[in-house]
């Protein structure tokens, strides 16, 4: 089931969502922002282990370039899952935070 938003809730979550993402790019705006929906996850999915790190490419203030940033997590780690038809991956539980410094726990 898809969760319904009235139209000031919206602005007020791209909002919120806007400025984590000035934070984690270090003073970078977006190029854009937008709303979608994305469905609830699957009643079941498949544990696929523990999440320890994880490595994504992106550009933040200063960079100049795509640049490569790694984080490892700490205890209690994440637990990576994909649905049934291991077509979409999810990220659960664990102990970390999302900062300007970057993933953070």
């Amino acid at each position: 089931m898809i969760k319904v938003i009235d139209e000031k809730e919206l602005k007020k979550e791209i909002k919120k969502a806007t400025k984590l993402y000035i934070d984690f790019h270090w003073g970078l705006q977006p190029d854009k922002t937008y709303s979608s929906e994305i469905p609830d996850p699957p009643s079941v999915v498949i544990d696929l282990g523990y999440l320890r790190a994880v490595i994504y490419e992106t550009v933040k203030k200063g960079d100049g370039s795509p640049i490569f940033y790694i984080h490892s997590f700490d205890r209690i780690f994440p637990i990576l899952s994909t649905d049934p038809q291991g077509r979409h991956l999810f990220v659960s539980g664990g102990n970390f935070t999302i900062k300007p410094e970057g993933i953070v726990g």
